[in-house]
């Protein structure tokens, strides 16, 4: 009973299936209810003005016309009134329509009844509403009446005239009509889903939102259009061969979680960027269960949505890091300066595979321009942003910083200078003016150090950190020493720039809160991993023991700036604490070392 119940419940979603778009199903309701009044009148006149053609039975053909025309105009006053519920009542009424059809149809002749035509009306309202499944469910229920109709005649059970030329072009109309109506409703449905689709994301796709929010719209969007569980976007920035992966995952409860860009090394790229004949610009697959030797099924299309007798070796995705069962990909994402490939894990079945490619490529069609559009201007912002940066960390370093030191030695030379010494009061007071003005003088250098253009990438990394350690242990006077188990770190530039920021800002809250004497910083690299630890023997933190990253996060402790910093670049933080002893901070970020 079970598998009879789940069954019918796959063949009610396939026959209707769920129209998203409410407000335009409703507007397909108010029109067929506006048309089904205007045939019910006609065919009420008709067969009023010439009863000769209801048949033997033309009191009752005026009854059931006359009901249907007033329950045509009930129908009519409730799609007006209540769209939604019209909407939800269509089934039923698409069934009940259908029966009337063919008891209106059995009294007016059978095969030769001039009513079939009526029909028609229901082809055309089954395109409207649900597409190729249910017209041609309800063309297939106008040809089985046609036979039943038949049968009765040939068998003796009716009156009414026989013709075989009239049955024959009228079941195969109703199966032509059925097949154009429903080619031209999936049509129809594909290019509003996709317009649809795209007016969503586009509302999304602006500076505002930024590249993240907006490529997030995008991945979202079609996770909700395939019924999809992951979806993953490959981006390849050309000239610096830096290779981004982007990842969204929903839930069963339809919740979703969203994962920054993450800086892909070629190990874990893999995967997905495995080699694709050119004439598959997408395609579906299915993975074989374990142990199962049943074929594998693969549609692929070409770039103009045609489909193309192409195999896509997509074994490599074996050994992507989770479980899968089934996948839709566009294999080339491009523009001028970047290219990229989508990945949707695990789609729902509404709708056939091509029909489901189609829907990707027509997206990304319309809305990879705009994003690519918004990335050049992020980057001409980047670019102005970074002249600024530098131009200011200049103007603090020649003016600011300048006077700061200027007044201190003022400072210095009142408390020190020549005749009778100050009063104890006076001379304490100069003392911590001094004092205050040395710290500002720091708290500017390490301003005017977040704002200098960061040139760090794989190749001085190492050097970087050491130069960085340098410049603390010289501004700050605390004894700070760098040690390096390696000569160089192979991870993406960006993520070097996070992690230099990552390590100032770690030295940035020894010297501000610590009160310590002796720093080390040590880079590292094992397990997988790279490791640059920051340890001092000052005040600690106001917790004891070691807290992960998402315990800090999760009890509000913790360095906020530091935290942002290595979340930025995908890595994981844990700070180590002995109150009045030290801590240490160590930072991990995925990686492999290369000789």
């Amino acid at each position: 009973m079970r598998f009879i119940g789940e069954s019918a419940g796959r063949l009610w979603r396939r026959l209707f299936p769920r129209q998203p778009d409410a407000a335009h199903a409703a507007v397909v309701e108010r029109t067929l209810a506006a048309v089904r009044v205007v045939i019910a009148g006609l065919s009420l006149a008709s067969t009023w003005l010439d009863p000769s053609e209801a048949g033997l039975f033309s009191g009752l053909t005026v009854a059931l016309l006359s009901a249907y025309s007033v329950s045509a105009v009930v129908l009519a006053a409730l799609a007006r009134n209540d769209p939604l519920r019209a909407v939800a009542w269509a089934p039923l009424l698409h069934g009940v329509e259908l029966a009337w059809f063919a008891l209106l149809s059995w009294v007016t002749g059978g095969v030769t009844s001039p009513l079939h035509t009526l029909y028609f009306f229901s082809l055309l309202a089954a395109g409207f509403r649900w597409g190729m499944t249910a017209t041609m469910a309800t063309a297939l229920t106008a040809v089985v009446v046609l036979a039943a109709q038949s049968a009765s005649v040939l068998l003796g059970a009716s009156a009414a005239p026989f013709h075989l030329n009239i049955l024959t072009v009228r079941a195969g109309g109703f199966g032509l009509v059925g097949l154009l109506v429903g080619l031209l409703a999936e049509n129809e449905h594909r290019l509003r889903e996709s317009a649809s689709a795209v007016t969503r994301i586009m509302r999304l796709v602006r500076m505002g939102s930024g590249i993240v929010g907006s490529v997030e719209a995008v991945l979202e969007e079609l996770l909700a259009g395939l019924d999809g569980r992951r979806a993953i976007l490959i981006l390849n920035e050309e000239g610096n061969g830096r290779r981004f992966v982007w990842e969204m995952t929903a839930g069963g409860t339809g919740s979703v979680r969203r994962v920054r860009p993450l800086a892909l090394d070629d190990a874990s790229a893999r995967p997905f960027t495995f080699a694709i004949p050119a004439g598959a610009n997408a395609w579906y697959a299915e993975r074989p269960a374990a142990g199962q030797a049943r074929r594998t099924v693969i549609v692929a299309i070409d770039a103009f949505g045609r489909a193309v007798p192409v195999r896509p070796a997509f074994e490599p995705l074996f050994d992507a890091p989770f479980p899968w069962t089934s996948v839709h990909c566009l294999s080339s994402i491009s523009g001028d300066e970047w290219s990229g490939r989508l990945f949707v894990f695990d789609g729902g079945a509404r709708r056939k595979r091509a029909d489901q490619l189609r829907f990707l490529q027509g997206v990304l069609t319309q809305v990879g321009p705009a994003l690519f559009n918004l990335y050049l201007q992020r980057r001409l912002q980047s670019r102005a942003g970074v002249s600024d940066r530098a131009r200011a960390a200049r103007e603090l370093h020649d003016g600011v910083i300048q006077s700061l030191v200027g007044v201190e030695m003022m400072l210095e030379a009142m408390r020190r200078g020549p005749g009778a010494p100050l009063p104890a009061e006076a001379a304490s007071q100069l003392a911590a003016i001094q004092d205050i003005v040395r710290r500002e003088n720091l708290n500017i250098r390490d301003l005017m150090q977040l704002l200098r253009p960061d040139d760090v990438d794989t190749s001085r990394l190492v050097e970087h950190l050491a130069d960085l350690a340098a410049r603390f242990q010289r501004h700050t006077g605390i004894q700070t020493r760098f040690v390096s188990d390696v000569e160089s770190i192979t991870l993406p530039a960006r993520v070097c720039r996070e992690l230099a920021r990552a390590v100032h800002e770690a030295l940035v809250n020894v010297r501000k809160h610590s009160e310590a004497r002796n720093v080390l910083v040590r880079v590292t690299h094992g397990e997988g991993r790279w490791l640059v630890v920051v340890d001092d023997d000052g005040r600690g933190f106001d917790f004891e023991g070691r807290l992960t990253h998402e315990e800090m996060d999760r009890q509000r402790r913790g360095p906020v700036i530091l935290k942002e910093h290595v979340r930025a670049m995908g890595g994981e933080l844990s700070v180590l604490s002995q109150p009045g002893t030290g801590s240490r901070i160590e930072i991990a970020v995925p990686g492999q070392r290369h000789a």
